[in-house]
């Protein structure tokens, strides 16, 4: 998910591959989420469900979307509403599984702000909340950033930071557990105010890495000139700010 921000969610059946598939039954233990079954025998092998179905426009191919079943729970599932299926197999929704995203794989940031992150996803798969299409991922920041400002947290993020502008404040949480200085964190913070260079925070940017080599390395090896040219700009910005 290395751009978070400006992707178009992908919506459509696609190739998934070997390594993709392994991921997903290992986190989920190559047990059937859905019957309990042990799958991590030659007897039977693993398959990948949609929580949401892509069949009905809403579900999505990605990773958050996906679970471990067994053939015979994916095939009595089919598109089924997982809300629906859910309470005819008699397991809670909050049960299911939720990883592939940023925020809520990401322990370092604080409980709340992942929990807000959960209930989001939570109240799709529930149908509480109706985001699906190609600008499904785009809708989900969106409305994660309204949760966070209207929360005590975001409050006191808006009170600390008020002349940022709430794309950026909402990225702080993330930006200060990847930083150890002040610099870096002002760096990230010039980064965070285009949503192209935001994307670069907490997948290329990651925690104990250089921020400011890791921005030359790309400015020197990207083809994409547009991104080049929004990281020049943030860290003549940041130089602004330093002199």
């Amino acid at each position: 998910m290395k751009n978070r921000f400006t992707r178009k969610s992908r919506t459509e059946r696609s190739h998934i591959p070997k390594n993709f598939k392994k991921e997903i039954f290992e986190r989920d233990r190559y047990i059937c989420i859905y019957c309990k079954k042990n799958l991590d025998n030659k007897n039977e092998k693993p398959t990948l469900d949609h929580l949401i179905p892509i069949s009905n426009h809403s579900g999505l191919n990605e990773k958050t979307n996906f679970v471990t079943s067994c053939l015979s729970c994916n095939q009595k599932k089919a598109s089924i509403p997982i809300k629906e299926f859910a309470k005819n197999i008699n397991i809670d929704l909050k049960d299911l599984p939720i990883t592939g995203d940023l925020i809520i794989d990401n322990t370092d940031l604080p409980k709340q702000i992942r929990q807000i992150r959960k209930e989001l996803f939570e109240k799709i798969r529930n149908e509480e909340l109706l985001i699906g299409g190609r600008k499904s991922q785009k809708k989900i920041e969106k409305k994660y950033r309204e949760n966070l400002t209207n929360s005590k947290l975001g409050q006191d993020l808006k009170n600390k930071f008020p002349t940022l502008p709430g794309p950026v404040r909402t990225m702080i949480p993330e930006i200060e557990t990847i930083v150890s200085n002040k610099n870096d964190f002002n760096l990230l913070v010039e980064l965070a105010k285009s949503a192209n260079t935001r994307n670069l925070i907490g997948t290329i940017i990651t925690k104990n890495c250089n921020v400011m080599d890791t921005l030359i390395n790309i400015t020197k090896k990207s083809n994409d000139k547009s991104l080049v040219k929004r990281i020049n700009f943030a860290i003549a910005r940041f130089k602004k700010i330093q002199s």
